[in-house]
């Protein structure tokens, strides 16, 4: 079954604790950053929404077209920052 996460209200995400993991071991985590396709420029992932396989399968074929994505840490391994305390991993 599919879990679902409940939101985070903006205080609480900045006080759990961080950690980058690339992004497609990510699904389950909470985003601790925007992530931001250009093109389109329009947000993939805002702080505190749980990250799923679309965002991911979403990244890999704006990336593959040519999109750069602000957001990444590490371009070569697509490693991004997430929520640790509190992720919704089923």
């Amino acid at each position: 079954t599919k879990r679902v996460c409940p939101p985070l209200p903006m205080g609480t995400y900045r006080q759990r604790e961080r950690m980058v993991r690339p992004l497609a071991d990510a699904v389950g985590y909470r985003a601790a950053d925007m992530l931001t396709p250009y093109p389109p420029g329009v947000p993939l992932l805002v702080p505190g929404e749980t990250i799923t396989s679309a965002h991911v399968d979403a990244f890999l074929y704006l990336t593959n077209k040519g999109a750069v994505c602000h957001g990444i840490i590490d371009v070569d391994e697509a490693t991004f920052p997430v929520i640790q305390a509190g992720s919704c991993i089923s």
